[in-house]
């Protein structure tokens, strides 16, 4: 009797903690025979006669085709939304190429017009060859 009420305590806490698992589980979709007895309870709340087995059955498919529409659409909007993903990583990759080409193709024209231009120095100066290739190479350390 001492320990009854931590043990209520426990179970309490126990209880709770279990409620808050379930609760941050997602919830599964219906099976396919739970399906079917909502759509059988939904159209009997509609007023149609169960007994009365075309309608029920048409009203039935009814619900099945819609939901059936709507999981296609479903998938048709994901998928639509994965392609244009992958059209903007694409086109991102393709813009970032650039960029970098004409980053070196810029840096390409930079050494070449200082390469001539210190090709045009050393002719200017009248080197020999030996020296002419070492002032090239030193002045384009500068």
């Amino acid at each position: 009797m001492r320990h009854l009420p931590a043990l209520l305590t426990i179970l309490a806490l126990s209880v709770f903690s279990a409620g808050m698992v379930l609760a941050q589980t997602a919830a599964k979709p219906p099976s396919s025979r739970e399906q079917l007895r909502i759509d059988s309870d939904d159209c009997a709340k509609q007023g149609i006669d169960p007994h009365r087995v075309d309608l029920f059955a048409d009203c039935m498919n009814k619900k099945e085709i819609a939901r059936k529409e709507a999981a296609r659409q479903k998938k048709a909007e994901e998928a639509a939304q994965r392609r244009q993903q992958r059209t903007e990583r694409f086109e991102a990759a393709v813009a970032a190429n650039r960029d970098a080409n004409l980053q070196r193709i810029a840096q390409e024209n930079a050494a070449r017009a200082k390469r001539d231009d210190c090709k045009k120095q050393a002719k200017e100066q009248k080197l020999h060859l030996l020296k002419r290739l070492n002032f090239i190479k030193s002045c384009m350390e500068k």
